[in-house]
């Protein structure tokens, strides 16, 4: 996938969330981190997405195999006004 596809990832979940924010966390050419794996805002108005989607990829451990990743953020939703 190109770096245009993975920004269409990140741009869709911030299409379908509850707020215009999706985040994905990409290694190797593989999303291994995604934002929408919970509810944003679900637990503190302090959790971001992409806080989610680095918690996503370290699955658990403290900081998981980031070296390397990239993260793709987005903020879009066309006719979002909140």
């Amino acid at each position: 996938m190109t770096d245009e596809d993975f920004m269409s990832v990140a741009i869709d979940i911030s299409a379908k969330a509850k707020y215009p924010f999706g985040a994905i966390v990409v290694k190797d050419g593989e999303i291994i981190g995604r934002s929408d794996a919970e509810v944003t805002v679900s637990k503190s108005w302090l959790r971001h997405d992409e806080l989610v989607a680095l918690e996503d990829a370290s699955k658990g451990g403290l900081y998981g195999a980031l070296e390397g990743a990239i993260m793709y953020c987005s903020c879009e939703r066309e006719g979002w006004d909140e």
